[in-house]
């Protein structure tokens, strides 16, 4: 998704066969060294910080701007875009990623407010991590990760509300719903699937 050409030629590509393209969904990782989960700021550099930040919201940039010209011809579609509860809940130890996905929802909002006219939605889900995605952005490396972690399993279940977090096909559940026509009056906002996930 970091491919602006291949990104616009696979959408391209579609719009050729079906005649459409009716959503689009942004759902990015990273696995480039560096940055990762359970690092404190004063150890990453200003590169590994900023490197989920410039991927994710390049990412999602890169596959909106993809798509809405053929949205915005056809006068429907939906934008949508993946986030993780550090982006409105401070948790330490996240490094770049809460500020990355912070950006990611501003984007989204931002192409809502300009797309809305011409009929094209957009919208993110807000995730509080889904079972074994969090463990592929740990710094496995840091001799502390294993306290830091324990740390934020007991964060974790102090503020959540449900008291497990979201399964995939929840997520896709949401994701299915939220493109649809059901959904039709929702855009420019963040739909939370943080089981509750509360600040305090």
């Amino acid at each position: 998704m970091l491919d602006k050409d291949a990104v616009a030629a696979f959408v391209k590509a579609v719009v050729e066969k079906t005649g459409h393209v009716d959503i689009s969904f942004c759902a990015t990782s990273t696995h480039k060294p560096g940055g990762e989960q359970g690092a404190a700021l004063t150890e990453v550099s200003y590169e590994d910080f900023s490197m989920p930040l410039i991927d994710y919201t390049k990412a999602t940039f890169t596959t909106a701007t993809a798509v809405y010209p053929y949205m915005v011809k056809q006068h429907s579609g939906v934008i949508m875009g993946m986030t993780a509860v550090v982006s409105q809940i401070p948790f330490p130890y996240t490094a770049g990623f809460g500020p990355a996905w912070a950006a990611v929802e501003a984007m989204l909002r931002l192409l809502a407010a300009e797309l809305g006219p011409h009929g094209v939605r957009t919208v993110c889900l807000h995730s509080a991590g889904s079972e074994g995605a969090v463990d592929k952005t740990l710094a496995h490396t840091t001799p502390e990760l294993d306290k830091r972690a324990e740390g934020w399993c007991q964060r974790w279940m102090s503020r959540n509300l449900l008291g497990k977090g979201p399964t995939l096909e929840e997520v896709g559940n949401m994701a299915a719903f939220l493109a649809s026509d059901l959904a039709g009056a929702t855009t420019g906002t963040t739909v939370s699937l943080n089981a509750g996930m509360v600040n305090h």
